[in-house]
């Protein structure tokens, strides 16, 4: 009986074990899903500095404003990921790529104007490969990126993988567009030919995210009903991006860069508000699940320590019985060894030990019928020995035989 329920006690240890640790491992992504929305935030904003800071230098003095408006933010972006970064950087070994990130900021910032339209476009999209590294890197160290559930795998893979990508080549797209208009929209060769890598990668990246959503949305119905709306909206503003970008490609563009700039950046926010509702389904998922996993391992946790509660108070009960019953029987022989036939057991159920008292309370009994049979026999031979000791005549004791 104690094999089985030590056997049984560490089958619910090791259950408990893994239910504390799938908890931990969800509990691990929320942080990751609370990290990557700042960072978010630096990867929309830095590409939109890059972009105008491009159309700036090709010519398009107009923009300037926007582009320390644009710094301001991109300040404030910094300030909040490092107040997160204080707080979850230790956990996913975040704080050196974060404050590198921010020291090539501050570089690019510093050297903007100075620099060509080549360099600081390449400065920029550098800068932007760290970021996109970096939300990587959280995905990782967060466990996202091993996330077991496809609803919330591919929420993963929209905001992880597939939607920064899509919107970073969409965001090198319009600043190499941009610069390309403000320069009366000829594209040198080497122009000419990023233009047309850009347009396979954005190919290559949209399909990416189309292939996601697609197989999210046939795992789960809740996906496609939470997502389903914006990822209409945002395939329908990516279509009119890549008309006007073909346009520009083919030198058929005609509005202004600044124009040009505007409606392009409305499929990007378009994506990045796909982004940050698939990021929020996530979150909302891996919340449901810590909550489901939590409730579990207390519920098991309570009735693991109930039944050994009850199991200890049951064994305790046991004991003090057959402890009771022991001394009854050792009291019990005390009595009958200085001749006490008359102490009684109490016997209580049908198992071994009131078979025991049983066979001790027989074997009392007739240890005293026996004693008393004994001592009448040694009393009817002594009062006729004292009889006979007594009679002054010769007897003579024979049997009728």
């Amino acid at each position: 009986m104690g094999l089985i329920f030590t056997l049984l006690v560490a089958s619910i240890g090791v259950q408990l074990k893994n239910q504390k640790e799938n908890l931990d491992f969800s509990a691990k992504e929320i942080l990751g899903s609370e990290y990557v929305e700042p960072v978010r935030t630096l990867l929309e904003l830095v590409p939109q500095h890059r972009g105008m800071t491009n159309a700036f230098l090709n010519g398009n003095d107009d923009i300037e404003s926007k582009i320390l408006q644009r710094r301001d933010e991109i300040e404030g972006a910094f300030r909040v990921a490092f107040e997160m970064d204080q707080r979850l950087g230790s956990e996913l070994d975040t704080t050196n790529k974060l404050r590198k990130i921010h020291d090539d900021w501050k570089s690019i910032k510093s050297l903007a104007f100075s620099l060509t339209a080549d360099q600081s476009f390449t400065r920029h999209t550098e800068l932007i490969d760290d970021i996109l590294k970096l939300i990587v890197h959280i995905g990782n160290t967060s466990n996202l990126i091993l996330d077991p559930d496809l609803d919330s795998f591919y929420s993963m893979d929209l905001v992880i993988n597939k939607i920064p990508q899509l919107v970073e080549y969409m965001g090198q797209a319009r600043g190499l567009a941009s610069g390309i208009i403000a320069n009366n929209g000829i594209a040198s060769p080497k122009q000419q030919q990023r233009l047309i890598e850009l347009t396979v990668a954005i190919d290559i990246a949209h399909n990416g995210v189309t292939a996601s959503y697609h197989s999210g949305a046939s795992a789960s119905q809740e996906f496609s009903r939470v997502l389903g709306a914006q990822d209409n909206k945002a395939e329908a503003a990516i279509d009119a991006f890549v008309k006007s970008f073909n346009a520009v490609k083919n030198g058929q563009y005609r509005d202004s860069s600044t124009e040009f700039f505007t409606s392009s950046s409305n499929a990007i926010n378009e994506s990045f508000k796909l982004y940050d509702e698939a990021d929020h389904f996530l979150h909302t998922l891996l919340e449901r699940r810590v909550n489901s996993l939590s409730l579990s391992f207390y519920i098991i946790a309570s009735l693991t320590i109930i039944s050994i509660l009850l199991v200890v108070f049951t064994g305790l009960t046991i004991s003090r019985n057959i402890l009771r019953t022991i001394r009854e029987c050792l009291s019990s022989f005390a009595a009958i060894s200085n001749g006490d036939y008359k102490k009684t057991l109490a016997m209580r159920g049908n198992n071994e030990l009131s078979e025991l008292t049983r066979s001790i309370t027989s074997m009392r009994i007739k240890i005293g019928f026996d004693v008393e049979d004994a001592t009448k026999k040694a009393a009817s031979a002594t009062r006729i020995k004292e009889a006979l000791d007594n009679v002054s005549a010769n007897v003579m004791v024979a049997d009728r035989d």
